[in-house]
């Protein structure tokens, strides 16, 4: 969060504009204070990128250290093995502090071979045991349970530092789970050297729409005791045309990670290596595409956000790499 006193500073010194004269430590100071939204117009200033940059990278590194003893090396796996970080851990990264909550384990994924480097990995740490590895925690309805689809197998590892979730993701990209979970507050994912989420105006506003139905009771408690608001019932999207397919909920238009629509926030301090970019905005690279289920948009009727289908794609990205945010998942009435 912003505190009402620095929001206040920024705004007299961009107005004056002093602000790039301010020395470095104090703008490093202001930093620590901002929420994700004022991060990201600062980053958008070539006098703060860098700035903004060290700073989510030392946040990110925070997080990291809170559950395995060496960042570094944690990440460079990632890079190495393609695998992401979901769940409650990336979203508690986007809404930086003050959160009055703290994940309660660590969802990690990965695909093919780069999943078994990764379960060595987790199984390598400290204290590390496993608890459980078979598919009825998949297909369960229990408090804890996963859906089915976008999870080959689940292995649940406890260390001395932390819970986690290694989860092996269906088809050839890790992303696959995370666009299957329930609600999309949820369908976040941080890569080795990023941070992106599907819906951020949704998500930074603590809004949650559920896109699948779940039968397990847990998690949607959960997250209202952590602030969130569940929306459940029919919404209209503002200014509804033939060309309504650039809403972000639109039923006929495919999503995926990485898109225009995605926030995507570099994180400086890792050397590539190899497969960490394929959720990236590089070359042509396979993904997984949704589309949210419903009746069709361009017309009067209602958008029904349930049920989304989910398929493989490839997509050659036109944009350049950078920060970015969504254009257009603030415009639906009543939820922001």
């Amino acid at each position: 969060m912003l505190l009402p006193f620095v929001k206040r500073a920024v705004v007299y010194f961009a107005r004056e504009h002093v602000i790039h004269k301010l020395p470095i430590e104090t703008k490093s100071h202001i930093l620590h204070f901002c929420d994700l939204p004022t991060l990201l117009g600062l980053y958008c200033d070539n006098g703060w990128r860098e700035l903004v940059g060290i700073e989510m990278m030392l946040c990110y590194n925070a997080l990291l250290a809170s559950f395995t003893p060496n960042p570094a090396s944690f990440r460079q796996m990632m890079s190495d093995t393609g695998s992401i970080i979901s769940g409650s851990t990336a979203l508690y990264l986007l809404l930086r502090q003050p959160c009055t909550w703290k994940p309660r384990d660590v969802d990690v994924i990965g695909v093919n071979e780069g999943y078994k480097t990764l379960l060595a990995f987790i199984l390598s740490l400290p204290g590390a045991k496993v608890v459980s590895d078979s598919r009825e925690q998949l297909e369960g309805d229990g408090p804890d349970s996963y859906p089915y689809e976008g999870l080959r197998r689940l292995v649940k590892v406890s260390t001395d530092m932390a819970n986690f979730d290694v989860i092996e993701s269906t088809g050839s990209v890790p992303s696959n789970t995370v666009v299957h979970y329930w609600g999309t507050h949820v369908m976040n994912a941080l890569t080795a050297d990023s941070i992106q989420c599907a819906y951020p105006a949704l998500t930074l506003a603590h809004k949650v729409i559920q896109v699948r139905y779940t039968n397990a009771t847990n998690p949607i408690t959960k997250y209202k005791q952590r602030g969130f608001e569940l929306i459940r019932k029919e919404f209209r999207a503002v200014n509804l045309s033939a060309s309504c397919g650039h809403n972000v909920l639109c039923s006929s238009r495919d999503r995926y990670f990485g898109d225009e629509d995605t926030l995507v926030l570099p994180i400086p301090g890792l050397v590539a290596t190899g497969r960490e970019r394929q959720m990236g905005s590089g070359g042509p690279r396979r993904v997984s595409a949704w589309r949210m289920g419903g009746r069709a948009c361009g017309t009067a009727d209602c958008c029904l956000a349930l049920a989304p289908r989910v398929e493989e794609i490839i997509v050659v990205p036109v944009r350049g790499e950078g920060a970015h945010v969504s254009r257009n998942d603030v415009t639906y009435e009543g939820l922001i």
